[in-house]
């Protein structure tokens, strides 16, 4: 039988059973700090080596597409110090130079793609709106900010207020795509804010220019990149053209601050060693966010914790070392693809996710270090996750089944205890439900809901 999908097979019973448990959400008192309905979510997002293509791919592939993964991002060699003894120099500087972000071997990357296409896996390359290879035979230093900003010493961070920049970027995004079959790409932005930039030239002011060759045709402030949210729109804008999808990263757990729509995907986490800082920060960034968090940690499930109630799921690696930091963890791949089964049945195509609610029709009491969020479609999922450093007990108004990476778990019956710093997944018995299989407004009106 196959999967049960809202825009093909559901029945009636299921659309009515849908409609019904978000009624019970909507009618009943809840309050969310975020409320997002889940349509085009890849939920398993994989990173692979963008020079590393070999004949025994195929098999690897097949098993991510049957574990859940939806996306191969390749990851670039940005750096002389990411290359290793043996490389050709002239091929790898003219790489990132000249030829901008092509694949070493674009033969095999071709039938790359094609083998993840096999699986209904898609492929992004790795791109940049900004950086630049400082040595290249046609990089002009007036695109870039000064050379103390450089990246290493060997990336310029290039500026999206430069015409001669522009001329130079875009038309290599429009060759990539024209050249290769890949359904998108991956942007490192590279991308220094001007209101940032003070850090490096004290006595910047609003009007001056921060590289020699730029146009200052928008407000630039710390709230607004005016350029860089231009330049990325009419990138996201021909890539949607074309049907694809645009993943961006700008660093840490920064975004592009924009009101327009510049990404699908927005990773973060580079070089974040705080779990609790990024998860603040992000939690209610422009979906879909998708963390990164490879340091070693105590309880390798603590990345879950910090990203599931949030709609987020990280970055799936396989014993790859992430960006950032030499000391950087490899994350368990095989408990990574058990979390990614559970998230994507929470998360299923027409969900409604209720981020960091109070829901007293549902949950009745929680601490103030829990957070609490629903995701609703047929069935109901409560994922709550305990953020302080004791035990608490969360109230249910009425039965449910705990799931967890390994299948079921506990079944409760009016409240379960969540220890500090831990994360629980149940789904709801809806018991809210008249004969008819109605909430009636009037038991919602006078409070009977609750009884």
């Amino acid at each position: 039988m196959s999967k049960k999908n809202i825009m093909y097979n559901y029945t009636v019973e299921d659309h009515r059973r849908r409609l019904q448990n978000i009624r019970l959400v909507e009618k009943t008192g809840t309050v969310s700090k975020s409320k997002q309905l889940v349509t085009d979510y890849i939920q398993g997002q994989f990173v692979w080596q963008s020079d590393r293509f070999s004949e025994n791919d195929e098999e690897f592939i097949k098993y991510l597409a049957q574990n859940g993964i939806g996306m191969i991002q390749l990851w670039e060699k940005v750096s002389r110090k990411d290359h290793k003894e043996g490389d050709d120099p002239n091929e790898w500087e003219m790489h990132l130079g000249e030829k901008m972000y092509r694949p070493y071997d674009g033969k095999l990357c071709a039938e790359f793609i094609d083998i993840a296409h096999k699986y209904g896996i898609k492929v992004l390359p790795y791109t940049s709106t900004n950086f630049y290879r400082v040595i290249a035979n046609d990089f002009n230093p007036a695109w870039a900010l000064p050379r103390e900003a450089d990246l290493c010493g060997e990336l310029a961070h290039c500026s999206p207020a430069s015409p001669g920049w522009r001329e130079r970027i875009l038309r290599q995004y429009t060759g990539i795509l024209d050249e290769f079959n890949f359904d998108g790409v991956y942007i490192d932005t590279g991308y220094t804010r001007p209101a940032d930039h003070m850090c490096i030239e004290p006595h910047y002011l609003p009007e001056a220019k921060v590289a020699e060759d730029e146009v200052l045709a928008f407000e630039e402030n710390s709230d607004y990149d005016g350029a860089m949210g231009d330049l990325l729109a009419l990138i996201y804008g021909e890539v949607k053209r074309r049907g694809g999808i645009v993943k961006v990263h700008k660093e840490g757990i920064d975004t592009i601050r924009t009101d327009m729509r510049v990404y699908d995907y927005l990773w973060v986490g580079e070089c974040i060693t705080d779990l609790d800082f990024m998860r603040r920060r992000t939690s209610f960034y422009r979906p879909y966010v998708v963390p990164d968090f490879n340091y070693k940690l105590d309880d390798d499930d603590e990345r879950y914790l910090h990203s599931i109630p949030y709609m987020q799921f990280p970055v799936v690696r396989n014993g790859t070392t992430g960006i950032g930091s030499p000391e950087a963890d490899k994350p368990n791949f095989e408990r990574q693809l058990k979390w990614l089964s559970l998230y994507t049945r929470l998360t299923e195509f027409g969900t409604w996710c209720y981020i960091d609610c109070d829901a007293p029709a549902i949950i009745p009491q929680k601490g103030k270090n829990t957070v609490v969020s629903l995701f609703v479609n047929t069935d109901i999922y409560i994922v709550a996750a305990n953020y302080g450093y004791a035990d608490d007990t969360v109230t249910v108004a009425g039965k449910a089944q705990e799931y967890t990476p390994d299948g079921e778990g506990e079944k409760i019956n009016g409240s379960f205890k969540l220890p500090a710093r831990k994360l629980r997944v149940f789904k709801y018995e809806n018991n809210k439900l008249n004969t008819d299989g109605e909430i009636s407004t009037r038991d919602i009106e006078s409070g009977l809901i609750d009884n």
